[in-house]
């Protein structure tokens, strides 16, 4: 007889494979390349990238921050309650992250990002949210099904940001990286 946590753990695991596989199948391949080029073309400019969310999408959006400065770009993560909007200026970029893109932290500092002409990036699972409407350029988070009927904890919707994060890292690398010759 199987343990019963492992059970749990491997129909996890079977469930983000299966929403990692639906993602390169339904990312909109346009609007992730804006994505990247947008990114790209705001550190060109000498602006800087700023990425906020909340709570397990905020860890994550944290660590993708992270890793893009560790790589040499102007990228910093602030908490949604910091003000740091009065510092923004029109070259720059917010990145916001919200699962259900109505986290209020998060959307009451899309109008002053937006009044400062900012860009902005909104990654959501809601294509209807105020998040995804207020963006310049929305990514929309895939997941294939959850775990049970209440998905508290967002399983899959980490491993779905994670990895289209990731994959923003990978391409921007890429993007950015100079053709040989040059």
């Amino acid at each position: 007889m199987k343990n019963k946590a492992y059970e749990t753990a491997a129909r996890l695991w079977n469930m983000e494979t299966e929403t990692l596989r639906y993602m390169a199948e339904v990312i909109n391949e346009k609007t992730f390349t804006q994505a990247v080029q947008a990114i790209s073309n705001v550190l060109d400019n000498g602006g800087h990238i700023l990425v906020t969310g909340k709570g397990a999408t905020g860890m994550t959006a944290r660590a993708f921050a992270n890793e893009l400065s560790e790589l040499g770009y102007p990228v910093v993560f602030f908490e949604p309650n910091v003000t740091l909007l009065n510092v923004i200026h029109d070259r720059d970029m917010v990145i916001f992250v919200s699962k259900g893109g109505a986290t209020p932290e998060v959307v009451r500092l899309l109008e002053p990002a937006k009044a400062r002409g900012c860009k902005i990036v909104g990654i959501t699972q809601n294509p209807a949210s105020m998040l995804a409407m207020m963006s310049d350029i929305m990514l929309r988070i895939i997941v294939v099904k959850a775990m049970k009927e209440s998905d508290d904890l967002g399983q899959g919707a980490s491993i779905a940001l994670t990895a289209l994060l990731d994959g923003i890292i990978a391409a921007l690398v890429e993007y950015r990286r100079p053709e040989d010759g040059e």
